[in-house]
């Protein structure tokens, strides 16, 4: 009858310090605090999964109770040694803290500290998931670590020390384990298959410590899988395909579709790896892995790469998107929509060409035509004016009533400034930087992130369909994907929300007005004569309106 193969994690389990992979900080404090006799009576082990913690609560276990320490190192053949490990100990009690939480659990333990050990020398209480002890247990606990018993140690492991009480955190020796470095998990991987006799090469060893992602006992029992993949040899495409990663060639495909523009290439890209099996979320790890390497290269050599924004903005993504994929149903669906958005974002910072400054005035007789913006053909100074039939709706480019048309010698009403007119035009607002339409539509990205980490949750989704098209005498123009979108958002609370976000990051002073896509293209920046003319009650009119037009009727008499 075959036996149960024991697992490669518990087979190659640390049995001194000096075998504790990556944490070579806290295996020497501990070791020299063993040979120096200065022990604490409770410490604290905290990291993620896989990285030591309950492996070195035990070493610690027997070195405290070793008869023979070697230079901090427990023997591992004394009589303390060897049923410490073989568990056969009656004073080293290991709690489950997941399952004996409550506060009868912790009063037992309470009563059985004050017995003295059996057979050691120290009795070693090993409280593993510590963070899950309920408050009432935490608190009964406190009162043990405040006056603890001279022949009593405890060691306490969680990975989640923030959930822990200040007053129990105050009073133990902390020690935080770092996540296992990938090149020593290679080499301690590699050493395992040299023992058992498997063939390999240090690729494959590297893919295999990158999927652990810093938890040793992770990254072994992935290896035990795959050892059972090929009789004796783990190659490098059975191993990737086994652990639901895509071949380097086709994630460059893919990043050259998406940093190109090409869409249809980077979506068939995507169906090939989806159809070959590839995990969605290994994928987006290597996508944050190249993006992270090519961020780097474009800073160092700006030269060679220049396209550093893209590779900032994947990073992002990618560091942003592992925990929505974590939550997803459709991991696949949440990965597209995740690159789907970064593309979205660099197309609008990619977009049109900026106007070279603001509109102007140009006066031709009697009238005033604005310059339109760079998205329509700006009119002719040299063009005649339209004629206006007597008795009908003047243009709103003509004089202040009661003025009759000027005459050759008198300025038009384009070119008066403040102190003729009386009132401020905007004509004469002092013009903005060549690129600073680029600069508003670069940076809407940065607004959508705005909104998802101060107001997470309706309204970044309602931002997120957004897109912001001109920027008239600060109004920002802003374009809604759909109907019922664009009707939240004209909700004074979202509306607030989103006027909040711009002014955050494109600066103070900026309204938006918000209209569907595809709507009719906003006003100019430049009104015309009509912002030049009236009084007071027309400047109130246009600050509560912005971006309206405002003409001159005057009837004529019936009588």
């Amino acid at each position: 009858m075959n036996s149960v193969r024991q697992s490669l994690y518990l087979k190659y389990r640390p049995r001194r310090f000096e075998e504790l992979v990556g944490q070579e900080v806290v295996a020497r404090t501990l070791r020299n605090a063993i040979r120096e006799r200065r022990l604490g009576h409770a410490y604290l082990f905290t990291g993620i999964r896989g990285t030591g913690k309950t492996s070195a609560a035990r070493i610690l276990a027997r070195a405290i109770n070793c008869e023979h320490p070697e230079e901090g190192e427990p023997c591992g053949s004394c009589h303390a040694c060897e049923s410490i490990a073989a568990g056969r100990s009656l004073d080293v009690i290991e709690i489950d803290a997941a399952t004996n939480r409550g506060i009868d659990e912790i009063r037992d333990l309470r009563e059985r500290t004050q017995f003295l050990p059996s057979e050691l020398r120290t009795k070693v209480y090993i409280i593993d998931e510590a963070h899950m002890l309920t408050t009432e247990a935490g608190n009964a606990f406190l009162k043990t670590l405040e006056e603890p018993p001279e022949h009593a140690c405890f060691i306490l492991a969680t990975t989640e020390p923030q959930r822990l009480t200040e007053t129990i955190l105050s009073r133990c020796q902390r020690f935080d384990f770092r996540r296992i470095p990938a090149a020593a998990m290679a080499a301690h991987l590699t050493q395992i298959c040299r023992q058992e006799g498997i063939e390999t090469v240090p690729e494959v060893m590297a893919l295999v410590a990158e999927a652990g992602a810093g938890s040793l006992r992770d990254a072994e029992s992935l290896l035990d899988r795959l050892i059972g993949l090929d009789e004796g040899i783990l190659a490098l495409d059975s191993v990737r395909a086994a652990l639901g990663m895509a071949d380097p060639d086709a994630i460059g495909r893919l990043l050259a579709g998406l940093r190109g523009g090409d869409l249809a290439d980077a979506w068939a890209e995507l169906r090939l790896l989806e159809g070959a099996g590839v995990d969605p979320r290994q994928l987006l790890r290597s996508l944050g892995a190249q993006a992270r390497e090519r961020q780097w290269a474009a800073l160092a050599k700006p030269a060679v790469d220049p396209g550093g924004r893209f590779w900032l903005d994947l990073m992002d993504a990618c560091a942003r998107g592992g925990s929505e994929l974590r939550r997803a149903d459709d991991p696949w669906m949440a990965l597209e929509v995740i690159l789907l958005r970064l593309a979205s974002a660099s197309s609008v910072g990619a977009s049109a060409a900026p106007p070279a400054g603001p509109a102007r005035v140009i006066s031709s007789g009697t009238q005033t035509a604005p310059v339109e913006l760079p998205k329509a053909p700006a009119p002719e100074s040299s063009n005649p004016p339209p004629e206006v039939p007597s008795g009908m709706a003047q243009s709103v480019a003509e004089a202040d009533p009661g003025t009759s048309a000027p005459s050759p010698n008198e300025p038009p009403v384009g070119a008066l400034g403040p102190a003729a007119a009386g009132e401020p035009t905007v004509a004469d607002a002092p013009a903005r930087p060549a690129g600073a339409a680029a600069s508003w539509q670069a940076r809407w990205p940065e607004v959508v992130d705005w909104a998802q980490r101060n107001h997470p949750g309706p309204f970044t989704a309602l931002a997120r369909e957004t897109t912001p098209v001109a920027m008239n005498d600060g109004i920002l123009t802003i374009e809604v994907r759909y109907e019922w979108h664009l009707g939240k958002l004209r909700e004074p609370q979202y509306r607030s929300l989103l006027e909040q976000a711009c002014r955050s990051v494109l600066g103070d002073g900026i309204s938006v007005d918000l209209r569907p896509a595809g709507g009719a293209a906003p006003a100019p920046e430049d009104g015309g004569g009509a912002r030049q003319v009236g009084g007071g009650a027309l400047a109130a009119a246009l600050k509560h309106f912005p971006g309206s037009t405002v003409r001159k009727v005057e009837l004529r008499d019936r009588r």
